[in-house]
């Protein structure tokens, strides 16, 4: 059975990752709250750096293996893949763009 992304959830996509040769995990990625939804599209709003909110529509074959990360407060969080197919461009592509977070951890 497929999860079924809805209005109210929280969904984080990983664009990329890398292992450094001195333990870093360096990733990247974005992530928005599900705010409108059809039955072929989700809108998904996000912050961007400077803290204003912005929102795009995501075809929903788009968003490949929902997974269920548990809640977060009280919304269930998913995570998932961008298809190989899917290519954002326009508005969603400037999206993606200014709501990737990059992190680094770095092991101890």
């Amino acid at each position: 059975m497929s999860i079924q992304i809805e209005v109210g959830d929280i969904i984080s996509v990983p664009l990329a990752g890398a292992l450094t040769s001195g333990g870093a995990l360096c990733c990247a990625g974005f992530s928005g709250d599900v705010v409108q939804a059809t039955e072929k599209a989700i809108k998904l709003s996000g912050t961007t750096e400077s803290g204003k909110e912005i929102s795009a529509w995501f075809p929903r074959k788009a968003f490949v293996k929902p997974t269920d990360r548990g809640m977060f407060g009280n919304q269930r969080t998913l995570s998932a893949t961008l298809a190989r197919w899917f290519t954002p461009d326009g508005w969603t592509a400037r999206f993606v763009q200014l709501t990737t977070e990059n992190s680094t951890l770095v092991a101890a």
